[in-house]
């Protein structure tokens, strides 16, 4: 299933020209935040929320890869997040 994360660092930082992995996104379709994105989606795909909640769950897989290349705009995104749930 090819080399971790770790190992491709290393190898990038030896090699300049080595190209890592196509990387692949597995979810689960029966996780509750994916069946809400979904109903999102089919009610209406251009939902800013549906938009910043997908970008939220690519880059924080990129992040647990350690391949985000701007963690500001992820942690900005989280905030409006936390903001947005916890309004009263």
């Amino acid at each position: 299933s090819g080399i971790d994360a770790q190992m491709e660092r290393m190898m990038k930082m030896m090699d300049s020209n080595f190209t890592s992995s196509k990387k692949i996104l597995e979810v689960n379709l029966g996780h509750p935040l994916m069946k809400n994105l979904a109903r999102m989606n089919s009610e209406n795909h251009d939902d800013p929320m549906l938009v910043q909640a997908v970008e939220q769950m690519y880059e924080g897989a990129l992040l647990v890869e350690d391949n985000l290349q701007n963690p500001v705009d992820f942690v900005r995104r989280a905030m409006e997040f936390m903001e947005k749930a916890t309004r009263g």
